[in-house]
């Protein structure tokens, strides 16, 4: 017996050891193909940038630059044991590199020098080159596993029978006892290859679980996109044409649904590309005030027409950072949407502040306050909950999915840091969100404005009945070196002027409000004009409520300058450093509204640029979609000809290659999908020697769509629905300009 138990005591000790020689060797290959794949991976994000111009091109190459490291350091110890490779691991860590920079001056001569001089430095071959250095060192390293592996097998499988064959001998000489524990031996192993399998299927059942689920997402967002592509272009079109008050409206209600339909899906997948870990932040730099004050403009007008008054304050302090400037500003969107969604009357404030900095990151704080409706406690403790709403009865006033802040949650934590709400039931609420950016690494981007000498300790004073409109100009006219004071209302504001002049200390400017509560701004214009004490003061009009022809008035009633809320800094230092610096001379008016009417022409106004007029071939198997297309096009100015699916594009190209000077290729069609019908052209083009630009157009949008379109051979990429000014960036891009 005793002889039986140290005989399978060994045998199970070598039979161990061999299963972890085997699960280690099985890591090491797990580990250098992961490496190759995310090398791989930052080639093709670069590659696409690089055609593109694209930043989101750029996903899995910064995605690589924070795996690859991981890699390696995973791999040293794990190497550690076998001499040869011992030794490969700092060659192929100088290899990636090595890369890794080519990657990076690649990326940043496309941006500063263009497509040109990039594609010049990838014509080299030096990039393709350290590829092939890195797939062969990671090649002999497998090649070296895989004989380890089969070395271990073929050792865990002798001492497995070894240990079986010993045991059935001792068993004949003690058939009275060692039978049972015979079984038990085996009764163990068996329960315990039981036990494995059982983890190795729900393994594979979890990565299968999430393949469908990717694979339902996509399908899913095609399906939804492709006839939301049709509904979304044709009522913009149908804007375009003549209709009375009555067809306009309803169209017009049509477009907004439709948009607001989309908002909702991209919501969703969002989501899902969060849970799923698939969503990657990008690294740029930027400044954060142009991220602030561009969503401010993107909601001012629906604060305008719910009569609030919309402010921004970012502390001037605010150095440009390196981030994600995109799901910071979907972050912002989400919160100040909300704001003004559940906010009936009063203001909103949104502030973005300095927490903390130094050599290499940088935390930032924002908050939206705002005097709305406000959440009890309970709202509270659900809020950021995926699809929970403050108020989920089927009386509900507000709408939504529930998903904004739950995305905003997830998209946060990503930035390292955190959300909350203070809230009172009834008096309003103050969302706040904590977020670690690094310190840019582009110098050339400006921060903020200078006080320039001439403006050192000029006298402002700003009249307006808002307390935090009042503190914020005055902030910021103290980070510009300038002294400021306040008025509350119009009447105090001419008081505070006459004061001032008959001490001989008068104003250099005034900021006047439009709407207060005893007297609006063109009253006080009108008395400034009429005193000649103050007579000639510099006037600013401020006011949240743009109107058609009220900025003429403004000028036409004496003020220098005519700002709307939120006043952006730039334009705000701009009107005051105008008016102030050439006080003694004739100023020019300056008039600034955040009307986006006035700022940018009317999609009817758009007209097709000079281009080659070559025709475009469009490959699109939904009617709807091709027609709304084709139209679009011969808005734009373009001839075009329709094929149904991706054969017919290829046999219309292959008969004729010089009828087109670019494709916009449907991904998914019968016969012949999109990607197929690109190989197969770019594959017809080696006899040709010419290239026509494809621009994938797909109602996909998950993580490696982009990817699988360009890794195919086309050039660029659009996104379903397409809208028309979208549809003509990538024209522009493409074609070559008529002579």
């Amino acid at each position: 017996m005793a002889m039986i138990g140290v005989i399978s005591y060994r045998s199970t000790v070598h039979l161990i050891e061999s299963n972890r020689a085997l699960s280690h060797a099985q890591t090491v290959l797990t580990e250098l193909t992961g490496t190759l794949s995310t090398m791989t991976d930052a080639e093709t994000g670069q590659r696409g940038y690089i055609i593109t111009g694209d930043e989101t091109f750029l996903e899995p190459y910064n995605s690589a630059l924070l795996k690859i490291n991981d890699h390696i350091l995973r791999l040293t110890p794990l190497v550690a044991q076998y001499e040869s490779q011992r030794q490969r691991l700092p060659s192929l860590q100088r290899v990636i590199v090595r890369k890794l920079e080519n990657l990076r001056t690649t990326i940043n001569i496309r941006r500063t020098q263009g497509f040109g001089a990039a594609q010049a430095v990838v014509a080299t071959g030096q990039g393709k080159q350290d590829m092939d250095e890195i797939r062969e060192i990671i090649g002999q390293m497998e090649q070296e596993q895989r004989q380890i592996l089969q070395s271990r097998s073929e050792a865990a499988q002798a001492d497995a029978s070894q240990t079986t064959l010993i045991v059935a001998s001792l068993t004949i000489l003690n058939f009275a006892l060692l039978p049972l524990m015979y079984l038990m031996i085996r009764r163990d192993i068996a329960a315990r290859q039981r036990v494995g399998e059982a983890l190795a299927q729900a393994r594979d059942q979890v990565v299968e679980a999430s393949r469908l689920k990717s694979e339902f997402l996509a399908t899913m967002s095609h399906e939804i996109r492709t006839p939301m592509n049709g509904v979304i272009g044709m009522t913009e079109l149908l804007l375009d044409t003549p209709l009375d008050d009555d067809q306009r409206e309803f169209a017009t209600v049509v477009r907004d649904s439709g948009q607001a339909l989309l908002t909702i899906i991209n919501d969703i997948l969002d989501f899902s590309k969060i849970e799923a870990g698939k969503l990657v932040l990008d690294r740029v730099d930027f400044e954060v005030r142009a991220v602030v004050e561009g969503v401010a403009e993107i909601l001012s007008a629906k604060a305008s027409e719910k009569g609030l008054s919309l402010f921004t304050f970012i502390a001037p302090e605010i150095p440009p950072v390196q981030g994600d400037p995109g799901r910071l500003r979907q972050i912002l969107l989400n919160l100040v949407g909300n704001a003004v969604k559940f906010t009936a009357a009063g203001e909103i404030v949104v502030q973005a502040a300095l927490e903390s900095a130094d050599d290499s990151e940088i935390r930032l704080r924002f908050t939206v306050q705002d005097t709305g409706i406000g959440l009890s406690e309970p709202a509270r403790a659900r809020l950021f909950e995926p699809f929970t709403q403050a108020d989920s009865s089927t009386t509900r006033k507000y709408g939504g999915t529930g998903l904004g802040l739950a995305i905003s949650k997830r998209l946060v934590e990503l930035m390292d840091g955190q959300i909350g709400v203070q809230s009172v039931e009834g008096q309003g609420s103050t969302f706040w969100v904590t977020a670690r950016f690094d310190v840019a690494s582009q110098a050339s981007l400006a921060n903020g404005h200078r006080s320039r000498p001439e403006l050192r300790d000029a006298r402002i004073l700003i009249v307006d009945d808002s307390s935090a409109s009042r503190d914020i100009l005055c902030h910021y006219a103290a980070s510009w070196c300038m002294q400021a004071d306040s008025a509350a209302t119009g009447s105090e504001g001419l008081a505070t002027l006459r004061t001032a002049a008959t001490r001989g200390v008068s104003y250099d400017l005034a900021i006047v409000d439009l709407a207060m509560p005893d007297m609006d701004g063109f009253a006080v214009a009108r008395a400034v004009q009429r005193d000649p004490d103050i007579v000639g003061t510099p006037l600013i009009l401020l006011t949240a409520f743009d109107e058609r022809g009220q900025g003429e008035q403004a000028l036409g009633a004496g003020f220098g300058a005519y700002l709307t809320k939120p006043v952006k800094q730039s334009h705000l230092f701009d009107a005051i450093a105008n008016l102030v610096t050439t006080r003694t001379r004739s100023a020019e008016p300056i008039l600034e509204t955040a009307s986006p009417d006035r700022l940018m022409p009317s999609a009817a106004a758009v007209t097709a640029p000079p281009l080659a007029t070559a025709s475009i071939l469009l490959a699109e198997d939904n009617p709807t979609n091709q027609k709304m297309a084709l139209l679009q096009l011969e808005k734009l100015g373009f001839k075009a000809e329709a094929v149904a699916n991706g054969r017919k594009a290829v046999d219309a190209v292959v008969h004729d290659a010089n009828s087109y000077a670019l494709i916009l290729m449907d991904v998914q069609m019968p016969e012949l999908d999109g990607l197929a019908a690109t190989r197969a052209i770019r594959k017809a083009e080696l006899t040709t020697g010419r290239h026509i630009p494809i621009i994938a157009m797909t109602a996909n949008a998950m993580q490696g769509d982009r990817e699988a379109c360009i890794a195919a051979g086309m050039d660029d990429y659009i996104s379903k629905p397409v809208n028309r000014d979208k549809l003509l960036q990538v024209l522009e891009r493409w074609l070559p300009v008529a002579t």
